[in-house]
């Protein structure tokens, strides 16, 4: 994950780079990518409490395990960094930063930029309360974090002409 801090002009400046989990259900997204691609970036993530000032790296590589019930319920490599990615880093924040909502002084920005390895992809589904481990052995970084879900949210309220008319009182 890239990290840049905007000026007092709000022009950003990279600062370094560090990990997190950006928990995507990539199974919801390809089911209803309406409903569901929007919030993607909406759950609680976590993110090591480590800055390395180091450019991005070209190459990072890592394993990935999901306990459940304190057994490996799933687990796999990934690998990930510049080498890794379609798009250079550059053209990426460039097109990023053009949006002036990211540009307000004193902002914060990480940059998640992805990595190879999805359950999705095995078949495997995370439930709540799996604990996932993600073991970056290339940079000595370890992050392990329990998966929770939120409430579930209201029912979908359509509008248009043939829209069903909801109040406050209909909604659990």
């Amino acid at each position: 994950m890239l990290v840049y801090v905007n000026d007092d002009e709000g022009i950003p400046h990279y600062a370094g780079y560090t990990f997190g989990n950006d928990l995507n259900d990539i199974g919801l997204h390809l089911e209803k990518p309406w409903a569901w691609t929007p919030y993607a970036k909406l759950c609680e993530t976590s993110i090591a409490p480590w800055l390395f000032l180091e450019d991005p790296p070209a190459a990072v590589s890592g394993r990935v395990v999901i306990e459940r019930g304190g057994a490996t319920a799933w687990e796999g490599a990934f690998s990930c960094g510049a080498d890794s990615i379609f798009q250079r880093f550059g053209d990426m924040t460039q097109y990023l930063f053009s949006y002036p909502a990211l540009r307000r002084p004193g902002l914060v920005n990480y940059l998640f930029m992805g990595a190879d390895k999805a359950t999705y992809h095995d078949g495997f589904r995370i439930e709540d309360g799996d604990r996932m481990v993600i073991d970056v052995t290339s940079h000595g970084v370890s992050l392990p974090n329990v998966v929770r879900f939120g409430p579930k949210a209201p029912p979908a309220v359509r509008f248009g002409p043939q829209a069903a008319s909801v109040t406050a009182s209909a909604l659990p």
